[in-house]
């Protein structure tokens, strides 16, 4: 990889496109903190302690998760050494408690008095895995955990059951509004069970029985799944994050798709070490996570523009479907810019020719006075709404 982006200096082979890294400039996103010890060093594979770790780093980062990873797994002949599934990924979060006689699992197990009782759970659910190891990061999560923390004060502060801590799902727009350090206090609600909410927003009750889906669109729903990744807790890919002026490096009013996002958190550069990289079968695991998630967005925004991309849809088969003027000029014509008398001219001048007539994706009084002369022309084309399938 010899090509070295100017904006990102994100590193990329020939040919591959200019903006498949931050689109020209447009997508900014802070630099990952390099992972504190012991993780750095169990990432290294430089020793038999860091290569164990690497051959069962999802076993591991399982031990540690807050949310419940939910997929169908593909393994062919009992042996994939890429990640595969099939259907729907989705993630769950529980109560911050278990119901009594109940055992504690994913996020609750941070609540459990005892250190070594919480080595030993987390170690249940996932055989193979070295006590000292789960006991080192354990403590490094306790530490460096923004999450863990806001998780751990809210409980504190909860005074009844009757409460449920809600996290919103879009970080608070203001000064650091760019930034992907974790939720803060004014972002982090106790409020009592029947207030409303955003419906993407976590809500999280005292103690319950029920799993809740978490929203792929929330901004902590990486860090809760993969805390050996973002070991501080920090955001992830939200709403509120938008596309800046590469010039100026101001913010615009363009938001930062899922795929923008994405695209540039995986890329190798010269000047940062991307540590997520580094991470072998989790990482395959959360390409293919974000992957569809990504996608989950992209079905969300067909299903939400409906009667936008059925008008876009029209007018792009009205344009295609229109193609009557003087080959002998080969001109191509602005729909937008013609006022009705200079089109009819314009479609005869010739009655042997052809023309390329550009229709623009958005109307306005001068394209539906046209789109009107059209209709009742003596040349009616057919101009219905397609059905966009959700």
């Amino acid at each position: 990889m010899d090509q070295v982006c100017n904006f990102c200096r994100a590193l990329k082979f020939a040919k591959e496109t200019p903006g498949m890294c931050c689109a020209g400039g447009k997508v900014k996103l802070s630099e990952l903190c390099p992972p504190p010890e012991p993780l750095a060093t169990l990432i290294s594979g430089s020793t038999n302690q860091s290569r164990h770790f690497l051959k069962n780093i999802r076993k591991y980062n399982s031990c540690f998760q807050m949310t419940s990873f939910g997929a169908t797994e593909i393994i062919r002949d009992n042996y994939m050494p890429t990640f595969k599934v099939q259907g729907q990924v989705y993630h769950r979060a529980g109560s911050l408690l278990p119901l009594p006689g109940a055992d504690h699992q994913f996020l609750q197990i941070y609540f459990m008095g005892d250190t070594n009782e919480q080595i030993d759970q987390r170690r249940r659910f996932n055989s193979g895995t070295i006590r000292e190891i789960v006991a080192d990061l354990q403590d490094m999560l306790h530490r460096h955990n923004e999450l863990v923390r806001v998780f751990r004060s809210s409980l504190e502060l909860m005074p009844t059951d009757d409460y449920v801590v809600v996290i919103k799902a879009d970080k608070t727009p203001g000064e650091h509004a760019g930034r992907f350090n974790a939720p803060t206090s004014d972002e982090v609600a106790i409020v009592i069970v029947g207030e409303e909410f955003n419906s993407r927003d976590i809500v999280l009750r005292r103690r319950d029985g029920c799993l809740k889906r978490v929203s792929e669109t929330h901004r902590s729903y990486d860090a809760l799944q993969y805390p050996l990744l973002f070991w501080q807790g920090e955001d992830g890919y939200h709403f509120n994050l938008r596309m800046r002026n590469p010039g100026t490096d101001e913010e615009t009013s363009k938001k930062v798709s899922a795929m923008n996002y994405y695209s540039y958190r995986i890329m190798i550069r010269d000047n940062a070490e991307n540590h997520i990289l580094l991470c072998r079968q989790l990482f395959h695991q959360y390409i293919v996570d974000m992957y569809a998630k990504i996608e989950t967005e992209r079905l969300l925004f067909i299903r939400l523009n409906q009667t936008k991309l059925r008008k876009i849809v029209s007018l792009t088969l009205w344009g295609s479907l229109i193609h009557k003027v003087d080959d002998r000029e080969g001109q191509v014509v602005d729909f937008q810019k013609l006022s009705v008398k200079e089109f009819k001219a314009r479609k005869n001048i010739s009655s042997t020719g052809n023309t390329s007539i550009q229709f623009p994706i958005r109307s306005n009084s001068r394209t539906r006075e046209l789109e009107d002369w059209w209709r009742s022309s003596k040349g009616n084309v057919i101009f219905e709404e397609l059905d966009i399938p959700t």
